[in-house]
């Protein structure tokens, strides 16, 4: 019910679009020491006829500069603050992963990065179920769609960071997971976040 109240709400405040479907999944997750976890995943879809102009367009990174990925964003931090703020507290865990995607275009030569995020240097990430290291600087710019994905998804977690008040607070430990398709199309450019809270209290 919380995960619906998000959605309705940021369609009522017309943050979200009828053309992008977003969905805030819940699980409870008991642990061996008797504790509960708590997961909450947020992704999104959009109609096809509208990805062109929902989805990120080809070489765009920065969470903002896609309608579909704004609004999941802004559910999420509504949410956040909302439904689920009795999970965000001082002191207590969280685990965050974010998921950036990319489409099979090639990138011809590089794409320029801002350096906004700062330079990013051998970040672990999880590439198609792969531990792999990836490296992006404002020098040498975003030369592989793997690079693309992850400076998606490391854009997200500086909106959060900014955003969600809170967060900067809690035990956070962070881990990034890159998707890129076989296929070409805006579809395939997209973000995702995956909340753990660890021994939450459930109401």
């Amino acid at each position: 019910a919380i995960a619906t109240n998000a959605v309705q709400e940021a369609r009522d405040k017309n943050i979200l679009s009828d053309n992008t479907t977003i969905t805030v999944s819940t699980e409870v997750m008991p642990t061996q020491n008797g504790k509960t976890d708590y997961r909450v995943s947020y992704k999104y879809t959009v109609k096809d006829a509208f990805s062109v102009q929902d989805d990120f367009a080809p070489g765009k990174y920065d969470a903002d500069q896609s309608a579909a990925s704004t609004a999941m964003l802004k559910i999420i931090n509504q949410s956040l603050a909302g439904d689920f703020a009795q999970y965000v507290k001082a002191g207590k865990g969280v685990d965050i992963r974010y998921t950036g995607s990319a489409d099979a275009k090639p990138i011809n030569g590089k794409i320029a990065y801002s350096g906004k995020y700062g330079d990013i240097k051998n970040q672990p990430v999880n590439i198609n179920g792969k531990q792999e290291k990836l490296t992006v600087t404002k020098a040498s710019g975003i030369t592989s769609n793997e690079q693309l994905s992850l400076v998606r998804a490391i854009s997200v977690r500086n909106y959060l960071l900014k955003n969600v008040k809170g967060l900067k607070d809690m035990q956070t430990s962070e881990s990034f997971n890159v998707e890129v398709s076989p296929n070409e199309g805006s579809q395939f450019r997209r973000v995702a976040v995956d909340f753990i809270f660890r021994d939450a209290t459930l109401k």
